[in-house]
């Protein structure tokens, strides 16, 4: 028999997993989480390693803020951010493995690519 606790945990996992799913749907959030992987940067630091505008940028961290996926202090006039979610950071793990991993094996990937994508 199915323990009803477990499936209610079972769910709320799928549940916190599609929310961040949701919330790094935009290339543009996924670029900002890979660039915050390995550290605190600052808002230029972030400009110079995603090639979006300024007022892009922001809008961008503003929601990864409000919904405590980053987190931020200020120093003087600038602000920095870090990756506070622990869910993220297990998500961005695995997005700089696979980066990784491609980068090694390029022509692997195209050809995965023109197969229809990741497929398991």
């Amino acid at each position: 028999m199915d323990d009803p606790m477990l499936h209610d945990l079972s769910n709320q996992v799928f549940e916190i997993a599609a929310e961040l799913f949701a919330l790094l749907s935009t290339p543009t959030r996924l670029r900002i989480l890979h660039a915050l992987c390995d550290g605190e940067k600052s808002v230029s630091e972030l400009l110079a390693r995603v090639d979006v505008s300024q007022s892009n940028i922001s809008q961008h961290l503003g929601v990864l803020y409000r919904s405590a996926v980053l987190g931020r202090r200020r120093a003087g006039t600038q602000v920095f951010y870090r990756v506070t979610s622990a869910q993220a950071l297990m998500l961005c793990e695995v997005l700089c493995a696979e980066r990784s991993r491609s980068m090694s094996q390029p022509q692997a990937v195209a050809a995965r690519s023109l197969r229809g994508g990741l497929q398991s």
